[in-house]
């Protein structure tokens, strides 16, 4: 759809660490629809994650063989989906979404 996002609505935060930085919605036209938008935002998540990863992985020369999700956005199979893809590797999201809220 050439919508890209930024979503740096409060910043960037790991790995870039840019507190002044602004979120931006390019590419928008009379034929943008909003799911085109929300797509091109769980593009930038994915992307996002992908570039923590690689740090990670780099910085600890250990692969991350799978990524384990929770949270309200692990709802989302488009986005699991983008971020397996993305990735390269499995995406597990559990049975109960709010693992955080169990102290896991």
């Amino acid at each position: 759809s050439g919508i890209q996002v930024l979503p740096a609505f409060t910043g960037l935060l790991a790995p870039n660490w840019r507190p002044e930085a602004r979120g931006v919605i390019v590419g928008i036209s009379g034929f943008t629809m909003p799911q085109h938008i929300i797509y091109a935002l769980l593009e930038a998540i994915s992307f996002q994650v992908k570039e923590l990863l690689e740090c990670i992985e780099e910085g600890t020369r250990v692969r991350i063989q799978s990524l384990l999700v929770d949270g309200g956005l692990s709802q989302s199979d488009n986005l699991l989906q983008l971020q397996a893809d993305l990735l390269g590797i499995d995406v597990i999201r559990p049975s109960m979404l709010e693992t955080t809220a169990l102290g896991a």
